[in-house]
């Protein structure tokens, strides 16, 4: 006889343990790039990011190509916090 339940079965703390554990690890997993970027939005906490359309949810991102004469490290502060929010 085969049962599809593991034995033996876990106990209802055991069962407990292993949700927290498991909303733990999504808490810890970083958001993707669009819900990221939605999120800075909101907050504004990053000039030149903002809505252009919340109901299509269209946002404007700033850009300076690197190769221009005004391109300083500034600009690049998006990219940069994106990389340090995904992690390696």
């Amino acid at each position: 006889m085969t049962t599809s339940e593991p034995w033996p079965k876990p106990s209802h703390r055991q069962q407990q343990q292993q949700q927290q554990q498991q909303q733990q690890q999504q808490q810890q997993q970083p958001l993707l790039m669009r819900r990221w970027l939605q999120q800075l939005a909101d907050d504004g906490d990053v000039p030149g990011l903002e809505w252009m359309d919340t109901e299509r949810k269209l946002l404007r991102i700033p850009w300076c190509h690197g190769s221009r004469a005004e391109w300083n490290e500034d600009h690049s502060a998006l990219f940069r916090s994106w990389a340090e929010h995904k992690g390696p």
